[in-house]
């Protein structure tokens, strides 16, 4: 069997569960082995430590970008997959995206802002997600729901 990168670094796994364990993000853990070892990973090499080590999944805690429970059929839709990254990339920068999917982004965003509209999400329809024209209440990129129960969000959302 071929030693991963995290093996073969001085820390090793110990290391790393270490970090795992005080809460540090896989995004820190990146920026960690640049600035220790000048090796470029990907947060996917820590995550899939985590599950082959059988290490506890943390809950993920989501901002505002996300603020409804969104059903299991719209869980893969395009605009879903913006927020994500917006709220990836507000929390932690580009440095720890992939280059398309900064482009994608920033191109969303920016037909966001051209069409000076957000995002709203009906549970209640076929296609979930919608853009709407912005209103003098909508203070990001999302308008925020109206019916209380679209708040009660689970953990994966």
């Amino acid at each position: 069997m071929v030693a991963s990168i995290i093996d073969s670094t001085e820390g090793g796994e110990p290391e790393v569960r270490t970090w795992y364990l005080k809460g540090e993000t896989y995004a820190w853990m990146v920026q960690e082995y640049k600035r220790k070892y000048d090796l470029t990973v990907s947060p996917s090499m820590f995550s899939y430590r985590r599950s082959a080590r059988g290490w506890e999944r943390r809950q993920r805690t989501r901002d505002d970008l996300i603020p409804w429970a969104i059903k299991d059929e719209h869980q893969w839709h395009s605009h879903l997959v913006m927020l994500r990254l917006e709220a990836r990339r507000r929390r932690f920068g580009t440095e720890t995206m992939r280059d398309r999917d900064v482009r994608e982004l920033a191109s969303f965003c920016e037909q966001l802002k051209a069409d000076d509209a957000v995002i709203a999400y009906d549970p209640h329809t076929e296609a979930g997600f919608v853009l709407m024209p912005r209103e003098p209440s909508d203070s990001d990129i999302v308008r925020q729901p109206t019916d209380p129960g679209q708040f009660q969000r689970r953990a994966r959302d």
